[in-house]
C-alpha cells in the first residue's frame, strides 16, 4: 500500500478504512479467532501514515528485495531493512521479514555473491530480537521484461542457506503462536479426553474450545480441563477461550472451580470473569462477574447468563490491576 505499482496506493486514510473494515467484518461478525493479522508495507517509501491501529495489527511484516536491475545498487539485508525496522519497531509488534530475495545476473551473483548475501542476511535477522519470523521468495519470475533469479538454486546458495539456518537455530525454535494463542505444532486435543464434570447434562468448555491465548504478559499452561494461569506484576493480564460461537441451548450458568491467589502490589487488583456473546466487539462482553475470589482449595464459581447469550464466542478471565500478580487455576468451566 506504501508503493506506486497498485491502484490502491497513495491513500493512506482509505486504505486503513479498508483494512480495518475487512478486520472488524471477518473477527467480529463472523467470530473467527483462527486468523493472524498482518500489515505489511514494503521497504519503499515511509509506512507509519498507512498503521490501522494497535487492535487491528498481529505482525507487522516488511517486504524488501536486492537487485541491480532498473539501476538499484547491491544491497545488503542491513542496507534494505534497517530504515524500516528502526521505524516499524516503535509500533511494538513482532516483526516478520515477509517477503525477501537475491536476484543473481551472472555465475558470479550465483556462486559468490548470492551465496554471501544469503548467511548475512539470517545473521542479520538473528541479532534483531524484534524480527521473530522471515520468508524467502523462492521464484523465478519475468518482470518489466527482465528475469528475476530470486530462486535458491544454485549448490552454492542452497549450502550457505543451509549452513546458516543451521548456525541459527535457535531462533527458530520458539514456536509461532496465532492470535487465537494456539502454537504452531501443538499436539491435538484426544477425542477420548473425558473432562471431570460433576452435573450431569452440563456443556464442558473443552466440547467447544476453538483455541485458547494469554495476553499482556499473562502465562497460559493447560492439562486436560485445567486452565493454570500466571502473571507478575503486570498491567491487566489474562487469557480467553475462543468457542467457535458454540449455541448455548437452554444453558442458564457458567460454572467452573477456582483456587489460587492474587497478589496487589499497586493500588489495586481483582480477578474477573467475562462472557462475550457473538455480536459483542472485542472489549464489550454481554457478561461479567467482578470480583471473583480465588482461595487455598477449589471451589465452585456460578454466573448467571441472564438470557443475554445466544451464542458463545469467547469466555475470559482477567486480572484488571496496575502491576498486580496471579496464580490461579481454573478447571471444569463449564455451561449448565
Amino acid at each position: 500500500m506504501n508503493g506506486n505499482w497498485y491502484p490502491w496506493s497513495g491513500d493512506p486514510e482509505l486504505f486503513k478504512k479498508a483494512y480495518q473494515y475487512v478486520h472488524d467484518k471477518v473477527s467480529q461478525e463472523y467470530g473467527a479467532c483462527n486468523i493472524t493479522w498482518v500489515w505489511n508495507p514494503d521497504i519503499i517509501s515511509s509506512a507509519r501514515d498507512y498503521y490501522p491501529g494497535d487492535r487491528y495489527v498481529d505482525w507487522v511484516g516488511i517486504d524488501g528485495y536486492n537487485t541491480e536491475d532498473f539501476g538499484a545498487p547491491w544491497r545488503s539485508c542491513s542496507g534494505l531493512f534497517s530504515e524500516k525496522i528502526a521505524e516499524l519497531a516503535p509500533l511494538r509488534k513482532p516483526i516478520m521479514i515477509a517477503e525477501f530475495g537475491s536476484d543473481a545476473n551472472d555465475g558470479k551473483d550465483e556462486k559468490a555473491r548470492k551465496p554471501a548475501w544469503l548467511s548475512d542476511c539470517v545473521s542479520y535477522f538473528a541479532k534483531h530480537k524484534v524480527v521473530k519470523a522471515f520468508v524467502y521468495f523462492n521464484v523465478d519470475k519475468v518482470e518489466e521484461g527482465k528475469a528475476k533469479k530470486w530462486s535458491i538454486a544454485s549448490p552454492e546458495s542452497r549450502a550457505s542457506y543451509r549452513s546458516a539456518l543451521a548456525k541459527h537455530r535457535g531462533m527458530l525454535e520458539n514456536p509461532l503462536r496465532l492470535v487465537c494463542g494456539k502454537a504452531v505444532g501443538d499436539p491435538p486435543r484426544a477425542e477420548n479426553e473425558k473432562p471431570a464434570i460433576a452435573a450431569a447434562g452440563a456443556l464442558p468448555i473443552n466440547k467447544i474450545e476453538v483455541s485458547t491465548f494469554a495476553f499482556n504478559r499473562g502465562v497460559l499452561g493447560k492439562k486436560g480441563s485445567t486452565y493454570a494461569f500466571t502473571s507478575n506484576k503486570a498491567r491487566d493480564p489474562g487469557f480467553g477461550i475462543m468457542t467457535g460461537n458454540a449455541a448455548l441451548r437452554g444453558k442458564k450458568y457458567l460454572k467452573f472451580d477456582l483456587k489460587g491467589s492474587v497478589t496487589r502490589h499497586g493500588q489495586w487488583a481483582r480477578l474477573i470473569v467475562q462472557v462475550y456473546d457473538h455480536k459483542d466487539n472485542d472489549t464489550s462482553p454481554s457478561l461479567a462477574l467482578d470480583p471473583i475470589e480465588p482461595g487455598r482449595d477449589f471451589s465452585t464459581v456460578e454466573l448467571a447468563l441472564e438470557g443475554k447469550i445466544d451464542k458463545v464466542k469467547k469466555v475470559q478471565f482477567l486480572l484488571v490491576t496496575d502491576k498486580g500478580s496471579c496464580r490461579v487455576e481454573i478447571k471444569n468451566v463449564r455451561f449448565e
